[in-house]
């Protein structure tokens, strides 16, 4: 007969117990996607998941059966991810995720929490440690897919378990989640991030002990937002200061190409810190004809509750028009002295 079906909360906790199952019946322990069979034991729930103190028989979890010495002595693989940070010429990242955590403080963290992690469990260090520099400054994408699925292949070959940290779990499951990765694992393991899966592990970005002092990741990431927002404006008012003092001096005639040498020759950088060329010398000379031409039209209209809707009229009357193609309204004319005239690179 069946002893029993126990279910644990998320909460750390440990249960003693005896499951009975004669030939041909099976009694079974469910801990949180997971399951004993066979077996007296005394398993530790663990925050991050399962861990097995002492127990006979073997575990079975979505993965597929792991033997008491599998669990023991499990091998792991981490993977690391961060984001570009162009402006300030962060665009390359080692694979190797050692070498990644010297170039890289969000790098370093999920190092110091993966390691803390497979600490716990008795392994010194991963077997192999992967970094991957995503393609966008400002959000994950869909090409980090094909970074997972060749790390998952080198897991599968080496018998062992994927670990990275989930930032999109800081207390509770936010919209944050990097959707490449959670498609990932749906792709893989026909499982959600958040579920359980002997094949991978997701830790919760929880606070560690790094470089002399607590590293708190979620604070990090706002301090670093707020900081790389100010270093995007000053590169960006560098930027436009720089192409306005190489039109100034220009010989008359001058190509854009012509231009964009001159630019690159006095290491005068774009707003994303790289360099000019014809093309994009060509878009901010016309953004600036017209933002001048804005300047000119705010000079012109005295200040009312009109003077957006005059000014727009009176643009789109001369045939100036907006950055996006289309025409000027007083909506526009309001954004772009907020932040156009402000910036003066688009």
């Amino acid at each position: 007969m069946i002893a029993g079906v126990v279910g644990l909360p998320a909460l750390s906790a440990s249960v003693e117990c005896e499951i009975v199952s004669p030939l041909g019946e099976l009694g079974w322990l469910f801990i949180r996607g997971a399951s004993v069979i066979h077996a007296k034991c005394l398993l530790l729930v663990h925050q991050d998941g399962m861990g097995v103190s002492e127990f006979s028989g073997r575990a079975v979890t979505m993965g597929g059966f792991v033997s008491k010495e599998e669990l023991e002595n499990k091998k792991y693989v981490a993977f690391y991810w961060t984001l570009p940070v162009r402006f300030a010429g962060f665009t390359y990242l080692p694979e190797d995720g050692k070498e990644a955590a010297k170039l890289s403080k969000t790098i370093r963290y999920q190092r110091t929490r993966v390691l803390q992690w497979i600490r716990g469990k008795g392994v010194e260090e991963p077997i192999k440690e992967f970094a991957f520099l995503e393609v966008q400054d400002d959000r994950g994408s869909e090409h980090i897919r094909t970074a997972l699925h060749k790390v998952a292949d080198y897991c599968d070959r080496e018998n062992a378990v994927l670990v990275f940290v989930n930032f999109g779990y800081d207390g509770e499951y936010r919209a944050r989640w990097h959707p490449g990765i959670q498609d990932f694992t749906f792709e893989r393991y026909r499982v959600s991030v958040r579920g359980r899966c002997g094949k991978f592990a997701a830790l919760r970005p929880t606070p560690v002990e790094m470089d002399l002092g607590e590293f708190d990741p979620f604070q990090y990431f706002a301090k670093r937002r707020e900081k790389n927002k100010d270093d995007a404006e000053r590169n960006r008012q560098k930027a436009i200061m720089g192409l306005r003092e190489v039109i100034a001096s220009a010989p008359s005639g001058w190509t854009y190409a012509q231009i964009a040498q001159a630019l690159n020759d006095r290491h005068i950088a774009t707003a994303n810190g790289g360099i000019w060329t014809d093309d994009n010398v060509r878009h901010q000379v016309q953004n600036l004809a017209i933002v001048d031409r804005l300047r000119d039209k705010l000079d012109e209209i005295p200040e009312s509750s009109m003077q957006y809707e005059l000014v727009a009229q009176s643009l789109n009357e001369e045939g100036v028009g907006h950055y996006s193609g289309g025409k000027w309204d007083a909506k526009r004319v309001e954004t772009a002295i907020k932040r156009k005239l402000k910036v003066s690179v688009l």
